[in-house]
């Protein structure tokens, strides 16, 4: 069926698969540091994730694929990405779902507002308007509850000012190089950076079963999210579907943690998800603003 479909409606539901794959390996993050710490969770799931990169690598373009072009910028990345996935699990693990994914979603915001920075691009006043929102949202999320999760609030802005930083070095490599090379080098990074502090021991057998499953699902998101707007005859209408993580959010930490968002992380995320959907529709009106500044954020 979805061979059949359009390549609009290709790269929505591949969208939608790379987002709740996002969240269900977020969830399963919860679960985990539970009991185990956050080098613990990185290091297996970037084992997992390195297997498979490596394995498609090899098998697509032999040792030779282990060298990409812009092969400098791509560990100068894995850093980042590494750092940012220490900062996002370790948020995770201090903070309701829903807060960590409405201090996450100014991530599209700051990357547009940072490459029209760097650009030397005149700073339109739908994006002084959309920042304004944005940051309002999260001083709404953390301020009556910084107490609450203070440091997990913290690490979280550190995850979107990493992830912003990440994007921009992915446009700066390009779209060219062969796909898993973009994943391989993040996950040797993250388990090069993770396993002298792990704890490779397994207490259960279902712990090493969500192992497993958190692997697969970073994998699937990591490989989902290019995809998705590389079958988009526009970015803007992929770059919405990156909201739907706060639905997950919700249920999930109602259904699991029996946790009920606040009145304060509801109308903050409202704040900050409208005015990244305010960003998109005015820059999808302005097709070569859109393609040169960007306006989405992946995940790491």
């Amino acid at each position: 069926m979805l061979r059949t479909s359009s390549p609009a409606v290709q790269s929505v539901i591949i969208a939608l698969i790379a987002y709740a794959s996002f969240s269900h390996g977020d969830v399963l993050t919860k679960f985990l540091t539970r009991t185990y710490s956050v080098s613990t969770c990185l290091a297996f799931g970037g084992l997992i994730g390195l297997i498979v990169s490596a394995a498609w690598i090899y098998l697509g373009r032999g040792w030779s694929g282990f060298k990409p072009p812009q092969w400098k910028i791509h560990l100068g990345r894995a850093f980042i990405v590494a750092l940012s996935s220490k900062c996002a699990v370790g948020a995770i693990s201090l903070m309701p779902l829903p807060a960590f994914y409405g201090i996450i979603f100014l991530a599209p915001i700051c990357v547009v507002v940072l490459t029209a920075i760097l650009g030397h691009e005149k700073f339109y006043t739908h994006r002084f308007i959309t920042t304004l929102m944005g940051f309002v949202g999260v001083m709404i999320i953390i301020g009556t509850q910084f107490e609450k999760f203070g440091m997990g609030a913290i690490l979280a802005l550190g995850c979107v000012a990493l992830t912003t930083i990440s994007v921009l070095m992915i446009r700066k490599i390009g779209k060219d190089d062969y796909l898993p090379v973009y994943c391989f080098f993040p996950f040797l990074t993250i388990v090069l950076t993770n396993a002298p502090t792990a704890d490779w021991h397994i207490e259960q057998i279902s712990d090493a079963f969500r192992f497993l499953l958190f692997g697969i699902f970073i994998i699937a998101g990591h490989i989902c999210i290019p995809l998705s707007y590389a079958k988009a005859p526009q970015t803007s209408l992929v770059a919405p579907i990156y909201y739907t993580q706060m639905l997950w959010g919700i249920v999930y930490g109602y259904i699991f943690f029996h946790q009920t968002p606040s009145a304060n992380t509801l109308i903050g995320s409202a704040l900050i998800i409208g005015g990244g959907l305010l960003m998109i529709w005015i820059e999808r009106r302005q097709p070569r603003a859109a393609l040169n500044t960007g306006i989405t954020a992946e995940r790491d």
